[in-house]
């Protein structure tokens, strides 16, 4: 029997759409209960915001056994996974996880921020915004964590006497509300000021991304975890609740790329997370019919990418299906999903294009294809849709965006 945890409703479509497939939360195998005891040892994650814990958010279990169950799919599939899994134990709650398996490239942090803050707009929730950090890779990390050890060796006996123990342990999570210790913290390394020119030009993309979004943000060095778990970008999610406007943490995300080494696996496989939990303030939405898909979308290029996301967006408002592949880079490989979905119109962003504000609609049949600016994309392909639904034979075959 079905878990009704799992049932199809209006979260999962929202997913769906920017191309995550529902999954059971994967159990963990008894063999790696090992590292999840290893590292709970740690201070994984020791930040606390309003009544929410980044602990209830971050499951390390579940990121472990993703990790083991999807890993290969990743590796033999060439191209990112991304999947969505619910589990709540209170009918007041909504409770999900996105995970993007498989690419290291901005766009994930991007398609996660944009899926949860859509998914929460549609709950009744205002006011989204963004709380970001970023610590790098593992040559930043190590050489962030010696100066601010050689920073906390210099002012030890300016701490408190129970906070020395935690600073010796790891001062990078060494967080404390004192005076004296908020004084000194304030004053310590900063993160960013450690991080590869590589790591840079990621962060730099993830804010590009916010900003097209339309999404306030504020970075926040404090925002940090153990580097055994967490790279690269961190982030909350906040959000309003419109009856009392009270702001609450709803959403944690994070690179996990650093487990799949504590895995055994010969090479770190880039691994991002999102995890939402938030009350429900809206009855249960009712879902519409789902059209069938006749479009794909591809995208070429960082400009195209940056745009892509309100574009889909727009359409799905519109209730317009389109299959993609956001996370993935190369026309080839675009190309081959398209084709392999024999979709009979394909929706092409170039760079060119992105400048424009347009993209190409092409016939796959007849190879006939026109420049359509986006603000009449909507108008265009529902015209496109209602052609195909008249006609007697129907064109290629189709399949529904969910």
């Amino acid at each position: 029997m079905k878990n009704r945890e799992h049932e199809w409703d209006h979260i999962a479509e929202i997913a769906s759409y920017y191309g995550f497939r529902l999954i059971e939360v994967p159990s963990l195998g008894k063999d790696d209960a090992i590292h999840v005891r290893h590292l709970e040892k740690h201070d994984v994650l020791r930040r606390k915001s309003h009544e929410n814990s980044h602990g209830i958010l971050f499951k390390l279990e579940e990121k472990i056994a993703i990790l083991k169950n999807y890993a290969k799919e990743t590796v033999a599939m060439s191209q990112p996974v991304m999947i969505m899994s619910r589990k709540t134990g209170r009918k007041d709650l909504s409770e999900f996880s996105l995970d993007i398996l498989g690419t290291s490239r901005s766009i994930a942090e991007a398609i996660l921020i944009k899926t949860s803050a859509a998914i929460l707009e549609e709950e009744g929730y205002v006011n989204i915004s963004i709380t970001l950090n970023s610590i790098g890779d593992r040559d930043s990390i190590g050489r962030f964590e010696r100066d601010i050890g050689n920073y906390y060796k210099k002012k030890l006996l300016e701490l408190p006497a129970k906070c020395r123990d935690l600073v010796r342990r790891d001062p990078i999570a060494f967080i404390c509300e004192h005076e004296v210790c908020s004084a000194i913290r304030h004053d310590a390394p900063q993160p960013m000021a450690f991080l590869s020119e590589q790591a840079r030009t990621h962060f730099k993309e993830v804010l590009e991304f916010i900003e097209t979004l339309n999404i306030p943000y504020t970075i926040d060095p404090t925002l940090f975890g153990h580097k055994e778990c967490f790279a690269h970008t961190l982030f909350e999610i906040k959000a309003q609740d419109p009856k009392s406007q009270k702001d609450f943490i709803s959403g944690f995300g994070f690179r996990y790329n650093p487990l799949s080494r504590r895995l055994g696996y010969k090479k770190e496989i880039p691994s991002i997370s999102l995890s939402c939990i938030y009350e429900k303030i809206k009855d249960r939405v009712k879902l519409k019919k789902p059209k069938p898909a006749n479009f794909y979308f591809i995208q070429l290029g960082f400009e195209a990418k940056l745009k892509s996301l309100k574009v889909i967006e727009t359409l799905r408002k519109w209730g317009i299906p389109i299959l993609h592949a956001l996370a993935r880079d190369k026309m080839t490989g675009q190309l081959s999903s398209a084709e392999f979905m024999e979709l009979p119109f394909i929706i092409i962003m170039g760079q060119k294009e992105a400048m424009e504000n347009s993209v190409v609609v092409r016939d796959t049949n007849t190879r006939v294809q026109e420049t359509v600016h986006i603000d009449r994309l909507p108008h265009y392909l529902n015209e496109i849709h209602s052609r195909i639904q008249k006609s007697p034979i129907r064109r290629g075959k189709t399949s529904s965006a969910a």
